[in-house]
């Protein structure tokens, strides 16, 4: 029997099953791991039915090994035995006979089939995934919105491989279009410093992609961003300020923060307390800046 997953194989198997049970949770060498059962059935008609919604691709290149034990099981009753069947987010089947997990044709089928018949966990599942790509996509969107006209041609050329990989090369290139389209320093780092502003808002877990400004930023000399920073009305606009309290009180920062507290303490550790505590409601951005400003306080103490 082939250990590679095909659809005849599978229907064959399934073919003269007496019943079904969906039990809650995944599987482990096609015995079910959770032991409440959500819906059985004996109906010919309704094993018809789901019958016709486990068909899979069974190319090759759609073959692959969900980390997850799944949720939840097909348990069918056969004369030759028990076949137990894990779904995976709706995108995938496991079967014991099988060395890898097989693509679903029709996942959105079989979980709006399972919702009726008293299992609604995985379309729920499946509706909060679609809600997060949807989310992910605006904020991406949101994102590629912010970046400065001169960055755009270099992103164009970057997108598809940043996106993909989460990993961002050749950072330096980067850098040459800012010094082409604003010759003054106090100019690029302004721009850079507005578009690391433009992000989701966290500071942590963002999508990678938000980081590229802040290696940028990387390539200037910490000490004359942090004097420009200083000038009077450098922090007007609230985009600068957002992003370059990200940049100096960010996780990044922090080994030049130590060396340059003199630098940052008081003025500007300052100032970003007063901006969360006026400017902005984020209760964790403001907690972070009180902390680096008694932080650095400390450090500067005579």
């Amino acid at each position: 029997m082939s250990r590679h997953p095909n659809n005849r194989q599978l229907h064959d198997a399934l073919r003269l099953a007496t019943s079904l049970a969906v039990v809650d949770g995944g599987s482990d060498a096609g015995q079910a791991r959770g032991g409440n059962v959500l819906f059985e059935t004996r109906e010919p008609g309704r094993l018809e039915e789901i019958r016709a919604l486990l068909k899979i691709s069974d190319h090759p290149d759609g073959f692959g090994h969900c980390l997850c034990a799944g949720d939840p099981t097909l348990l069918f009753e056969t004369p030759a035995g028990r076949i137990g069947l894990s779904i995976h987010h709706g995108h995938a089947i496991r079967w014991d006979a099988w060395e890898w997990d097989a693509p679903l044709l029709d996942g959105e089928g079989l979980a709006e089939w399972l919702a009726r018949h008293g299992a609604p966990g995985l379309q729920r599942e499946m509706e909060a995934a679609t809600k997060r790509v949807d989310e992910s996509a605006a904020t991406l969107e949101r994102w590629e919105r912010s970046i400065p006209d001169c960055a755009r041609e270099l992103w164009a050329r970057d997108r598809r491989q940043i996106l993909s990989a989460g990993a961002i090369h050749r950072v330096s290139e980067y850098l040459r279009p800012f010094e082409i389209h604003h010759p003054e320093l106090r100019a690029q780092v302004r721009e850079l410093l507005r578009w690391y502003g433009g992000g989701v808002g966290r500071w942590s877990g963002y999508p990678s992609y938000e980081d590229l400004p802040r290696q940028i930023l990387d390539l200037i000399p910490a000490t004359s961003i942090l004097h420009l920073l200083r000038e009077p009305g450098a922090l007007d606009d609230p985009r600068v300020a957002s992003g370059a309290a990200r940049y100096v009180l960010g996780w990044d920062f922090r080994k030049k923060r130590k060396k340059l507290a003199t630098l940052i303490f008081p003025e500007l550790s300052g100032f970003f307390v007063r901006f969360f505590t006026d400017v902005e409601s984020s209760p964790d951005r403001l907690e972070t800046a009180d902390h680096v400003h008694q932080q650095l306080s400390r450090r500067v103490a005579p």
